[in-house]
């Protein structure tokens, strides 16, 4: 009953959704929460990727009821992926101020994984150290049965 009386909120563009990634091998998992909705429902997300930082274009758009997904076209594992996820519902779109960065660490499901980035790439560690000894990342998983 007092419900009534509240007053309405008017609708607006949704806020931007945090967004998580891992990558293993050739395929980044990305993951978001829904931000807030704007008082409007939300219609899609958009994905966008790029292997330059602020440099993201459309990749795929998903239903606004999904909150994953899986991009299996990650495949160079030279390059670090970058995405951002856009919410939009019928006012507008979210901010695309949520971008994730996804290097390649390797397919875990291998053994014992190494991966030493170039000392110009952003997450080195060579920059502060001999780059011979470096090791940004080590993975260790169950050899496969045989």
């Amino acid at each position: 009953m007092l419900a009534l009386f509240d007053p309405t909120s008017a609708a607006v563009a949704p806020g931007a959704p945090a967004v998580t990634q891992r990558r293993v091998g050739s395929v980044v998992h990305l993951a978001w929460s829904e931000g807030d909705t704007g008082n409007s429902p939300i219609i899609n997300y958009q994905i966008l990727r790029s292997t330059v930082s602020n440099a993201e274009t459309l990749l795929t758009t998903v239903p606004g009821t999904q909150t994953t997904y899986d991009d299996t076209s990650a495949t160079d594992p030279s390059k670090t992926y970058y995405y951002r996820v856009v919410a939009v519902n019928g006012i507008g779109s979210s901010c695309s101020n949520n971008e994730v960065a996804a290097p390649f660490v390797g397919d875990t499901c291998s053994g014992i994984v190494i991966h030493q980035n170039l000392p110009t790439h952003p997450e080195s560690a060579a920059a502060n150290s001999n780059p011979q000894l470096a090791i940004d990342y080590v993975s260790v998983a169950e050899p496969p049965g045989t």
